[in-house]
């Protein structure tokens, strides 16, 4: 499991350009960083798919998946979310069905 640290975008630290843009913090980890959009500390290369990780100390789940959409400027769709968090089933879900517009 990875220990990584990740940055909202309304922290001075937060990193643009180590986004998978389309990806959002969600439940309990939105709600305890203040906002969804988020970057790593640093660049990171994660296939699609379901990844456990640490975030500054905590057990997560990255949902990972590429957009069918070739004209919309995020390349990628998912989530960062507690490992533990009771919405964990509905992200995974929509990564199994590939949605969209999460």
């Amino acid at each position: 499991m990875k220990n990584l640290k990740i940055f909202t975008s309304l922290e001075d630290n937060f990193k643009p350009n180590n986004r998978y843009l389309g990806t959002f913090l969600h439940g309990k980890m939105e709600l305890d960083y203040g906002y969804d959009l988020f970057s790593f500390e640093r660049k990171q290369k994660f296939d699609e798919g379901v990844h456990e990780i640490e975030i500054n100390g905590k057990d997560c789940t990255f949902i990972l998946w590429k957009s069918k959409e070739e004209r919309n400027p995020y390349p990628w769709r998912g989530y960062l979310i507690y490992s533990e968090d009771e919405s964990r089933s509905f992200c995974i879900n929509n990564y199994k069905q590939k949605k969209e517009y999460i």
